[in-house]
């Protein structure tokens, strides 16, 4: 009998025993599914967090790209100087970095060109050209330049002269005798002797034909130096470009405001 009731006592704590470990195993269950939830959240939000702050990161340097090239966009094709704060304009047909340009720095170059279109697209300027010098003062200015590049028309001048001083007194004297001898020739009767005719005839023909090349150097030497000094003459000259179109003209002097995006 109390071999009995000690078994039946055994089978009623035990199932008592398992039934309490069941329910303990169960909320340890739901205690650790709670915590590892809790974790998965905020691992997903410490993902979306770093998501968003990289998304952000490449936003902002995306816009700093951007704007570093908007900045070197603008900038003037001849000096390339990204601190000036002259406008950059786009007065020809050339499109995109090519097209932008200083509108002193355009005027300085088809004053140092002596031009008045643009290289690469052809596009013709409608300028105003104002000597620095008068005619007279600019041939004495010319004349007295120290630069290396005028100094090889200075000494041509100086050649020229020199060649002047030469030629004139010959081509006098042989003129001189020329007319001599023809006018002995002539005065004398050797009209009945043909070799005096002719010459006669041959010193007038090489008298005219000296003087007519002493002319024509005259000439082509003038012509070669009032070239090269013209061309200086419009070089020097000040530049101001007139009656620039609106619609040729875009304006981009906001460096600054760029840059600060």
């Amino acid at each position: 009998m109390f071999h009995t009731v000690c078994c039946l006592f055994i089978k009623i704590f035990g199932r008592n025993f398992i039934l309490v470990m069941i329910e303990k195993n169960d909320s340890v269950a739901n205690i650790l599914n709670s915590i590892i939830s809790k974790i998965e959240v905020e691992l997903e939000q410490k993902s979306s967090l770093r998501a968003s702050q990289s998304e952000l990161e490449d936003v902002t340097k995306s816009e700093k790209k951007l704007s570093r090239d908007s900045v070197e966009d603008i900038n003037c094709r001849i000096c390339y100087d990204p601190s000036s704060e002259l406008s950059v304009i786009y007065p020809c047909r050339c499109k995109g970095t090519m097209g932008a340009i200083h509108l002193k720095c355009l005027e300085r170059w088809l004053e140092e060109g002596n031009r008045d279109n643009c290289e690469l697209c052809g596009h013709v300027f409608r300028v105003e050209r104002t000597p620095r010098y008068k005619a007279l003062r600019s041939v004495t200015v010319w004349l007295c330049l120290n630069q290396n590049e005028h100094q090889i028309y200075v000494r041509n001048v100086k050649a020229d002269l020199l060649r002047c001083l030469i030629v004139i007194p010959v081509t006098i004297a042989c003129s001189y005798v020329c007319i001599v001898a023809a006018d002995f020739y002539a005065t004398n009767n050797y009209d009945n002797f043909p070799p005096a005719r002719w010459t006669t005839c041959s010193l007038l023909s090489m008298m005219a034909l000296l003087i007519l090349s002493f002319f024509v150097w005259i000439y082509m030497t003038l012509q070669y130096h009032q070239k090269a000094w013209f061309y200086w003459w419009q070089k020097t000259s000040s530049v101001k470009i007139i009656d620039l179109m609106p619609g040729n003209i875009a304006l981009r002097n906001d460096k600054r405001d760029v840059s600060q995006v």
